[in-house]
């Protein structure tokens, strides 16, 4: 599926880290959630809420329900894991048309840069693109306002 390259508008619905590092064998790859933040219901205005996060890691958020990862934290991370991973889920009507399963709002949850992890937080308004399965946050528009759709 390819957007445009300005993208569409949507809102941001789930952010996570994800981390893999091998057994103390170094054999098998094993995966940690260090943090994930999603609605308590949806669509609408509600309180993000905390699904998960590593304790190993749970002093590094200064606000977990709006993680952004600084330097310092992308670097201990990256150190302590073979492969890292940020996902963030965006919303959008515009994805629509793309399917013919009724939906009203099409939602991917896809790896972005820490960059795009940091810029968007839950429910914020972003303009987005969504291609071979790999998200781009192209702005942040401010706060989605649910109550106009």
């Amino acid at each position: 599926m390819v957007s445009s390259d300005r993208g569409v508008d949507g809102y941001v619905q789930l952010k996570s880290i994800e981390a893999w590092k091998r057994d103390s064998e170094g054999g098998e790859l094993f995966k940690d959630v260090i943090i994930r933040v999603w609605p308590k219901s949806q669509p609408g205005p509600y309180e993000p809420e905390l699904k998960i996060l590593d304790d190993e890691w749970a002093d590094r958020f200064d606000t977990p329900l709006e993680p952004v990862v600084s330097d310092e934290l992308h670097d201990d991370l990256d150190r302590a894991y073979e492969i890292l991973q940020y996902t963030v889920g965006v919303c959008s009507e515009e994805w629509v048309d793309n399917y013919d399963d009724g939906d009203e709002i099409v939602c991917y949850n896809a790896p972005v840069s820490r960059g795009e992890f940091n810029t968007a937080q839950l429910y914020d308004h972003v303009r987005a693109s969504y291609e071979n399965h790999e998200l781009s946050i192209h702005s942040r528009e401010g706060e989605w306002t649910f109550d106009s759709e």
